[in-house]
């Protein structure tokens, strides 16, 4: 899958590509976050609001004769058509997403180019749906086959003809080819922004929808969709905290590595709705608003990967290291790498050099898994080998101005961007932006250890 960016936010043009580990890491006011929050706001666009377009008299077919099949083997030049459609759908209104003016994003364009290797198809799938508590549709498709089955199950369904029953049809029809073709490739999605150390004890002050204009009335909000999003899902908690995780359940590992770079154990009260925080070792335990900033970044996270996660789920986090020591970025890191070894898809914009180092540690390791020298280096340093990574599953963009060819001008321009970086068999990912830095501070010291002060 190639996501190519135009004109949106601080960033001209950029071309990157979505592995079951992304990084974009960078200055600040670089673009990453644009980057992350303009595939956020394309997911949430295409799974929730965009409309597949069903072949004439689908609809009216299905009504008439009580069943109908779609064939959802389709060829990758009609997967693009479909997901061109909906990418230009979203360009037009993507300053939603970002809750400012439309003339900001008059001329933003966003694009999905899909390959071979991401076309994905349901093996099988099984879904009633009903009608104030009656079930009236079924939707089957059984094993590796290209047909999918509506038909009526409650036999007054087909009597319910009106134009609103119609396009409540044509709705549900339309989500469930798209979660049967597209759920794999453009898979459902959670955020966890950069403000959630303050959602995290404000999100009942926060006013998140604006006063309704006529343009997008339904969805205006004062703030940019992502945080937006992930201050509903903190308010949420009573109903989240209900629900069980099943990656969790799967791999219980999961939890482990979390209480270690936390610190400690959230729990909800049920009897006052607050979200409680018990620190390892200790009996008490301190609201949100009296627990320190990292416990409050790292909040929805938990409640997320014990209440929600899903392997095949994208999780983007802006600035995972937020509020965290050092020695707890690294831990982010490893428990990041184990969320993808496990199923999960991350996405992370950051700054922090601990996070990209440990995992290059990480993928070094594993080319060399199975030997006695890492096995002796994972116990050595507390690594649970579950958090090794393979190289062909990460990808590192670095944000920053660079000399590249856009489409539709003759000669290379400097401009705002998404660089890749490569990657060496020896050494890891090379050419990374933090690189820069680090080289600067140690010739720094090295300068100021041998300077002449005498003279």
């Amino acid at each position: 899958m190639k996501i190519v960016l135009g004109n949106i936010g601080v960033i001209r043009w950029a071309e990157f590509g979505l592995s079951p580990f992304t990084i974009i890491c960078g200055d600040n006011n670089s673009g990453k976050s644009y980057a992350s929050y303009a595939f956020y706001g394309f997911l949430y666009f295409f799974n929730t609001i965009y409309r597949l377009k069903l072949p004439d008299d689908f609809i009216g077919d299905f009504i008439n004769s009580g069943s109908a099949v779609y064939d959802v083997d389709k060829s990758l030049d009609e997967l693009n058509l479909i997901v061109a459609d909906a990418c230009e759908q979203y360009s037009r209104r993507i300053y939603v997403t970002f809750a400012t003016s439309e003339t900001m994003f008059k001329d933003s364009t966003f694009k999905i180019v899909l390959e071979k290797e991401d076309v994905r198809i349901l093996d099988s799938y099984s879904k009633n749906f009903k009608n104030n508590s009656t079930e009236m549709v079924q939707v089957l498709k059984k094993g590796a086959g290209d047909k999918l089955h509506f038909s009526w199950i409650s036999a007054e369904g087909s009597n319910l003809i009106s134009n609103s029953f119609k396009s409540m049809l044509a709705l549900v029809f339309s989500d469930v080819i798209k979660e049967v073709i597209f759920g794999k490739i453009l898979p459902s999605v959670f955020v966890t922004s950069a403000e959630r150390t303050g959602a995290a004890i404000f999100s009942n002050d926060i006013v998140t929808v604006s006063i309704p204009n006529d343009k997008d009335s339904a969805i205006n909000s004062r703030y940019p969709l992502p945080i937006k999003d992930n201050v509903d899902f903190i308010r949420n908690f009573d109903f989240i905290s209900r629900l069980s995780g099943n990656l969790c359940e799967l791999h219980p590992d999961i939890l482990e590595e979390f209480v270690k770079i936390a610190g400690g154990r959230y729990e909800k009260d049920s009897t006052t709705g607050n979200v409680l925080f018990e620190p390892t070792g200790s009996k008490r335990k301190y609201q949100m608003a009296q627990s320190a900033s990292s416990v409050r970044a790292l909040m929805d996270l938990f409640f997320y990967l014990k209440h929600v996660s899903a392997p095949g789920q994208l999780i983007i986090i802006d600035e995972p290291e937020l509020n965290l020591h050092p020695s707890r970025q690294i831990m982010m890191a490893r428990l990041l790498t184990m969320l993808v070894r496990f199923g999960l898809r991350v996405m992370i914009t950051t700054h922090s050099d601990y996070i990209v180092r440990e995992v290059n540690n990480l993928l070094l390791l594993e080319n060399h898994n199975g030997s006695k020298a890492v096995d002796e280096i994972l116990d050595k340093y507390g690594i649970n080998k579950e958090s090794l990574i393979s190289h062909d599953s990460v990808s590192v963009y670095s944000a920053k101005r660079d000399l590249i060819k856009i489409p539709g001008f003759n000669r290379r321009q400097r401009v705002d961007t998404l660089v890749e970086s490569t990657f060496n068999p020896d050494f890891g990912f090379e050419g990374l932006l933090l690189d820069d830095t680090l080289k600067m501070v140690n010739l720094m010291q090295q300068d100021i250890l041998l300077a002449d002060y005498e003279n």
